[in-house]
């Protein structure tokens, strides 16, 4: 019978394309092995508030109105969600656990603030292929390639 393994790190490994990645986990299940990470966006005030301000409302609300969840025209609706989800309603708030990091690099490396991060994705988001704008750590990134190879 195999066991699985995971080991935990939460660690940011690097900047790829413009992204922070996070490593999550390893895992080892015999010949089944990986890695898993967070890929986050950190976003300036002026990004953020960008991002709010041109959201579009409109298919989420045609969907809300063909599955009968409102009678609200789209603008009562799209306030009603503001004002119920806040930044839930733009931003993806999953691999919180690296913001402090990010928020530290970030203003660092750029000299701008940063309000708060988006998460673009994750699970086995690493490739051995990667080439990094900027590799955060050697150390990980080694276990990495030798956990998807």
């Amino acid at each position: 019978m195999t066991t699985t393994t995971r080991t935990t790190y939460n660690e940011l490994v690097g900047i790829h394309n413009g992204e922070y990645y996070g490593l999550d986990s390893i895992f080892d299940h015999g010949s089944f092995k990986g890695a898993t990470g967070t890929v986050l966006t950190a976003l300036t005030p002026a990004i953020a508030q960008q991002y709010r301000e041109e959201y579009d409302f409109e298919e989420l609300w045609k969907d809300a109105v063909a599955s009968d969840a409102t009678e609200m025209g789209l603008t009562a609706w799209s306030e009603m969600v503001r004002n119920i989800d806040g930044d839930l309603t733009f931003f993806d708030p999953s691999g919180s656990v690296y913001e402090d990091a990010i928020r530290t690099h970030f203003e660092e490396s750029t000299g701008e603030e940063m309000e708060l991060t988006d998460c673009r994705g994750g699970g086995r988001c690493f490739s051995v292929d990667m080439v990094w704008d900027e590799l955060l750590r050697p150390d990980l990134w080694a276990l990495i390639v030798a956990a998807e190879s």
